[in-house]
């Protein structure tokens, strides 16, 4: 079905067929909707995790290495968080996937700016006023919050 409306400001007439949303999509690719003028906008976004990397651990020497080193690599072969926990490392293994889950919310709250003023920006930034505009920074660089670095150095 058809649909027209009239914009009294242009006096123009906009005529738009409303999708029906079902859109193909492959591994790691979604679908968003937003709202525009005259109808909903809907766009395709291809998501892909590069690199899983444990930098900071105190866990028990040979048990936790396990999960150490097998649980980074079953998340990005699998796509996913929900991958197996190792045997006799289940704590590691359960503190690996929320890193990660807390590692990309950063990175949807730093790609949307909602956590802007909570992020130190890397050495590479050019001016203390692209330091605070994350918008600005290349998006393969790194941040991590200021909160929880502060916290991690104090437990040392």
């Amino acid at each position: 079905m058809n649909h027209s409306t009239h914009d009294a400001t242009t006096s123009a007439t906009f005529s738009y067929q409303p999708s029906q949303y079902h859109h193909e999509t492959k591994e790691n690719e979604f679908i968003g909707i937003g709202k525009g003028l005259f109808g909903d906008v809907v766009v395709k976004v291809a998501v892909e995790l590069k690199d899983i990397e444990v930098i900071e651990e105190y866990e028990t020497v040979g048990i936790g290495d396990l999960a150490i080193n097998k649980i980074p690599h079953d998340i990005l072969r699998e796509g996913r968080l929900d991958v197996d926990a190792v045997s006799s490392a289940t704590v590691t293994t359960d503190a690996i996937k929320d890193g990660v889950k807390k590692a990309l919310q950063q990175a949807v709250d730093q790609f949307t700016n909602e956590a802007s003023d909570q992020w130190i920006a890397p050495a590479s930034a050019k001016s203390s006023s692209q330091a605070s505009r994350l918008s600005t920074l290349d998006h393969n660089q790194s941040f991590q919050p200021a909160a929880q670095l502060s916290q991690a150095m104090r437990k040392r």
